[in-house]
């Protein structure tokens, strides 16, 4: 697995809509550049459905999201983490301990 990271949600729009190999987008809700994480997600699902979109945030309460973006609130456990990435893929969980 190749983890990219981008250092705004501009950055990492146009890395996904650069036909780049892409499987999924973890973002956080509070992010520099002229959208948020959730702007982000919303913007992917519209311009690459193809790619899912996870969101996570200690500062917003999960009820104002979008039901259909998943999301993890902070703090979370990486095991929890990679649960629900796994989850997101369509993919079984790996024991990796």
């Amino acid at each position: 697995m190749t983890v990219i990271e981008a250092s705004n949600a501009d950055e990492a729009l146009t890395y996904c809509q650069s036909n780049a190999p892409v499987d999924l987008v973890f973002t956080d809700v509070q992010m520099p550049g002229s959208m948020d994480g959730i702007g982000l997600a919303h913007r992917i699902s519209k311009t690459e459905p193809r790619i899912p979109v996870i969101v996570t945030s200690g500062a917003i309460p999960v009820d104002s999201l979008d039901p259909g973006i998943p999301f993890i609130a902070k703090p979370y456990a990486v095991k929890d983490a990679r649960t629900l990435i796994f989850s997101t893929l369509g993919l079984e969980p790996q024991d990796t301990e």
